[in-house]
């Protein structure tokens, strides 16, 4: 009972200082966005999220993983410096081949020397991100979140601090990414510094252990990444073939609004992972049982409060954001039809993070590719003529469809093994 209490005691901190500092970084972020909004306007501003979006692909093809791996394996042995430091030279190695390819990539199919800036401009605040992952891993692991919680919330005000500046320069669109940029170099900084607190990196070069790190993480990055491509970059593919730059420009205000609202269960997926893992390892089946029913009347209770609430706040929240030339009555539905995806993607983080623990990775990934089937199927119905209110329909109607599917499968399937 005093183990159960204490385990519930961590968990109930780890997620309380992440969701307390979110929200800080929320309130900051929301002013950042509006003075980027008001300095550009709603076409660059279209056109500064389809940079985003193209970008961000890269980013999670980069990943691989390796965050989850990372704090799946420090679980067991929170202050192996030697682990963080091979598994930072991992991703730092990834992500600079990665977004190579992206870059050449766009040369070829896209060389507007407006884009391609911004591109490069956000690939920098991405490649910073993608080795603060590593730092935040070992802190998740260590139960620091406090620390980390601290940096990016700092980063945060950095980046206020440079959008402010940059919107009264007047600056150009592509400049504007250099407000995230520094602020993922502040981020960077700080929690490098706080894991260096928490224990003694070991700067030896093991390609065993990379390769192990490669290899194990591989799957959950493939899967990953698939579940990006049907839940977020198809949905964004599509909706720039089918929306104007200033319809784009709301798409993208409500995607970023709604992605934002679900990382609550990231979060407390996140949290859980550890202990879950450990609990797995030592046998006690019966605590992870436990666990997972409460996360699930735990998420479910949060999705349906950010539907109800969210649909029902919907021009308020974007007006908070930018201003009324956002707003577009046509396909004003495209806000709750997120909210609805965002919802069904509490429950699949669930069976994600639950199928990680319990190293059942390629029995998921074989069926994310059926996912991928059938969520692009649907999306392309948008592709025929007919009206950009049900063409947005049909685009996010199949991502929900493809993750409601993965949830339903995958529920069934984790109760047999914790049965």
């Amino acid at each position: 009972m005093r183990i159960a209490r204490q385990i519930t005691q961590k968990i109930a901190w780890s997620t309380a200082v992440q969701y307390l500092a979110k929200v800080v970084q929320i309130a900051l972020g929301v002013v950042t966005i509006k003075w980027v909004t008001n300095a550009l306007g709603p076409e660059a501003f279209g056109q500064y999220g389809k940079i985003l979006e193209y970008t961000l692909f890269f980013s999670v093809a980069a990943n691989l993983g390796i965050f989850g791996n990372v704090v799946r394996k420090m679980a067991d042995a929170p202050k192996d410096g030697k682990l963080f430091t091979n598994a930072l030279i991992l991703k730092g190695g990834l992500t600079l081949i990665v977004f190579l390819i992206g870059a050449l990539a766009t040369l070829i199919w896209n060389p507007n020397p407006i884009f391609i800036a911004g591109m490069l401009f956000f690939m920098a605040s991405l490649f910073f991100d993608q080795l603060t992952s590593i730092c935040n891993a070992a802190l998740q692991a260590n139960y620091w979140m406090g620390r980390s919680a601290i940096a990016m919330t700092l980063a945060r005000v950095v980046e206020l601090g440079l959008a402010i500046l940059l919107a009264k320069q007047s600056a150009s669109m592509p400049l504007f990414f250099l407000a995230p940029a520094g602020a993922s170099l502040v981020a960077l900084g700080l929690t490098t510094f706080f894991v260096r607190r928490r224990f003694e990196l070991k700067w030896v070069l093991d390609k065993k252990l990379i390769r192990n790190l490669f290899l194990t993480a591989l799957p959950f990055g493939i899967i990953n990444l698939v579940n990006n491509l049907y839940f977020r970059f198809l949905p964004s593919l599509f909706m720039g073939k089918a929306l104007s730059d200033e319809q784009f420009s709301f798409y993208s205000l409500s995607m970023g609004i709604t992605m934002t609202a679900s990382l609550f269960s990231t979060f407390l997926m996140f949290s859980v992972l550890p202990i879950f893992k450990h609990s797995l390892t030592e046998g006690h089946k019966l605590r992870a049982k436990n666990m997972f029913k409460l996360a699930i009347i735990i998420l479910g209770l949060g999705a349906l409060l950010m539907i109800g609430v969210g649909s029902a706040l919907a021009p308020w929240t974007i007006s908070v954001v930018s201003d009324a030339s956002f707003w577009q009555s046509e396909i004003k539905h495209l806000f709750p039809l997120l909210l609805v995806l965002a919802g069904v993607s509490y429950f699949y983080d669930l069976i994600l993070i639950t199928i990680f623990a319990l190293e059942k990775e390629l029995w998921l990934l074989k069926r994310e590719g059926i996912a991928l089937v059938i969520g692009g199927s649907i999306m392309s119905l948008s592709l025929l003529p007919q009206t950009t209110s049900a063409r947005v329909t049909w685009i996010i109607a199949g991502a929900i469809i493809a993750e409601l599917f993965l949830v339903t499968i995958g529920m069934r399937r984790i109760r047999q093994w914790l049965s």
